[in-house]
C-alpha cells in the first residue's frame, strides 16, 4: 500500500504504510505490540494508509521523530496530529 504525497519542495514521492509500520515497530515494539494487540497487521496497515494521506515526508518524519522522543506508538489518527505538529489532545498546532 502506498499513499501520494505532495511536497512543495520536491516531486511526488510514494509512501509505502507497511514500511512505515515496519519502522514504527522498531524503534517501539513493545509499545507498538500494546497498541495494536489483536488487531490484523493489513487492518493497520489500511489505517496507517489513510493517516498519512496527503502528509509530506518531512511532517512524517516529524511524527517519527515524536515516536522515537516519547517512546510510545500512537494510534494512527494521533501519529498523524503528531506529523502535523499538535500535541495532547487538541487540535491546534504547536
Amino acid at each position: 500500500m502506498t499513499a501520494m504525497v505532495s511536497n512543495p519542495q520536491h516531486s511526488i514521492q510514494s509512501i509505502k504504510s507497511a514500511n512505515l509500520v515496519g519502522i514504527l515497530k522498531a524503534i517501539v515494539p513493545r509499545s507498538f505490540e500494546k497498541t495494536f494487540d489483536g488487531i490484523p497487521l493489513e487492518a493497520i496497515n489500511q489505517a496507517i494508509k489513510i493517516c498519512i494521506r496527503g502528509l509530506t515526508r518531512e511532517q512524517i518524519l516529524t511524527g517519527l521523530n515524536t515516536v522515537r522522543d516519547s517512546g510510545f506508538c500512537p494510534d494512527p489518527a494521533m501519529f498523524r496530529k503528531w506529523c502535523l505538529g499538535i500535541t495532547g489532545f487538541h487540535t491546534e498546532q504547536q
